[in-house]
């Protein structure tokens, strides 16, 4: 059974901010205010569940406590901040995002069961999915557009590859 202890400081902060850098990913992806709104949310529905449905002595579980902590939700809050440098250059957040989930998936394979990992990479991508699906891209209204833009698509694609699965 793999635990937060396994992992050094750095890989876990890697592996808790995961989720959040698949959803930033996705939402930068095809960026509307409006369905920025829906996209966040699908991010913290799926982390709410997880912290509901995560039981035992399990990795899921110790992601999901780390959730449910308020003072380690703060310090998430500001490691996800971008740089000013990365505010002025979505290209190089967009990069750090990858670098960062590409690191936490490194962790992962090495410290975690094959059964855990595969497991949370599963979690992982279904936080990108629910992003993508959270709101209808090129509508007007509600009218018209597509649920999963081509942009979407495509870095839900990045995603899988980065996750391994």
């Amino acid at each position: 059974m793999t635990t937060k202890a396994d992992f050094t400081n750095e890989e876990w902060q890697n592996v808790v901010k995961a989720p959040m850098s698949i959803g930033g990913l996705v939402i930068m992806a095809s960026f509307s205010i409006g369905d920025t709104i829906f996209e966040s949310l699908s991010i913290g529905k799926k982390l709410a569940e997880l912290t509901q449905t995560a039981k035992g002595d399990t990795l899921m579980a110790a992601l999901a406590a780390d959730y449910a902590d308020k003072e380690n939700s703060k310090a998430l809050k500001e490691a996800l901040k971008p740089s000013k440098e990365e505010s002025r250059d979505p290209a190089a957040f967009k990069a750090k995002m990858l670098g960062d989930l590409k690191s936490a998936v490194a962790a992962i394979d090495a410290k975690a069961s094959p059964e855990e990992a595969a497991e949370l990479k599963q979690w992982l991508y279904s936080v990108g999915e629910a992003t993508a699906n959270a709101a209808k891209e090129g509508d007007f209204m509600g009218i018209g557009g597509q649920r999963v833009s081509p942009e979407e698509e495509a870095v839900l694609a990045e995603i899988k590859s980065a996750l391994g699965l």
